[in-house]
């Protein structure tokens, strides 16, 4: 595992937290925990994605 499909891993656990704190929390604060979660959840999937293509050229080059 690269740094960066570490940090997007971290990101989505971090993510998925928020999330469900924000459910739990139901207050305006917990809208934008889950909408921030949610946020973050899309970036860091769409981060680990890049990180594994990334690999994936580098290991067909090599």
């Amino acid at each position: 595992m690269t740094f960066m499909q570490g940090a997007a891993v971290f990101a989505q656990a971090v993510a998925v937290f928020a999330m469900l704190a924000g459910l739990w929390l139901l207050l305006p604060l917990g809208w934008f925990l889950l909408a921030g979660g949610t946020a973050v959840l899309a970036l860091a999937t769409g981060l680990e994605l890049v990180a594994k293509r990334r690999e994936a050229v580098t290991d067909g080059v090599r």
